[in-house]
């Protein structure tokens, strides 16, 4: 607005226009039916679990964390809104490694992106892991398809369902 030479609005008045913007999409966000039961048997394991989101508002992100029932596993939950960062820059995996006071290596990112989650997390030094349940499989950014050219963007492991993750898990040697 300022760029319009418009005046600032009202902060009540940008809090309900990202409340009407994102209704929609927040009545429709459903948490995977085996989330729950894999963020449990994981954690059980001793695996200390988090969260980023590309996403454009951090209160929407940190909203659906909370009536999805995901916060109790994901400490700490960010996205690209709140931290100013987006994957696939390695920085944004700074906190977790920093929080958990965990090399890169020992690390791995579980995500449905090969262009911001295993390329982000292979240009960290993580391990990452390719949840294929994207029906169109489209890559954030550029609009490539899955199976694009770019050779980092191959996962160290891809699994069809997130319910695979805790034994597959075991494939790259991790709890």
């Amino acid at each position: 607005l300022a760029q319009f030479g418009l005046p600032d609005p009202a902060p009540s008045l940008v809090e309900g226009a990202l409340h009407a913007f994102f209704a929609y999409e927040d009545a429709h966000w459903r948490v995977d039916p085996a989330a729950h039961a894999v963020l449990q048997t994981l954690a059980d394991r001793g695996l200390r679990l988090g969260m980023f989101s590309n996403a454009t508002d951090d209160a929407f992100i940190q909203h659906l964390a909370d009536r999805l029932g995901l916060r109790p596993w994901l400490e700490p939950a960010l996205s690209s809104a709140g931290i100013g960062i987006r994957k696939p820059d390695p920085a944004v995996f700074a906190p977790f490694f920093e929080s958990w006071n965990l090399a890169p290596a020992s690390v791995v990112m579980v995500g449905d992106t090969l262009e911001a989650d295993v390329l982000g997390a292979q240009r960290a030094g993580m391990r990452s892991v390719w949840v294929r349940t994207r029906e169109d499989a489209r890559q954030e950014g550029s609009g490539s398809v899955a199976g694009a050219e770019d050779p980092s963007m191959v996962p160290d492991l891809a699994i069809d369902s997130l319910a695979e993750l805790p034994k597959r898990l075991r494939d790259l040697d991790c709890g």
